[in-house]
């Protein structure tokens, strides 16, 4: 496995580690669809979706990058 492909494997498997919500909201994230979009599928508000978005983000950052799988 490439080393691009083995990040991309402990990646999801980070994904998996997320709460059900959060890990909704970053697969809608990665799939593109509008951060708008999203507050209304999930039901809360665009600058709570904003904020757990990023946070999200910085967890799966330090899980990739110290293999916390």
């Amino acid at each position: 496995m490439t080393r691009q492909g083995k990040k991309f494997q402990t990646l999801y498997q980070c994904i998996d580690q997320l709460s059900k919500d959060n890990k909704s909201i970053i697969l809608l994230e990665l799939e593109g669809i509008p951060q708008k979009e999203i507050d209304s599928i999930m039901g809360i508000s665009h600058e709570a979706i904003r904020i757990r978005i990023h946070r999200i983000k910085n967890e799966l950052t330090k899980c990739v990058q110290n293999d916390n799988i």
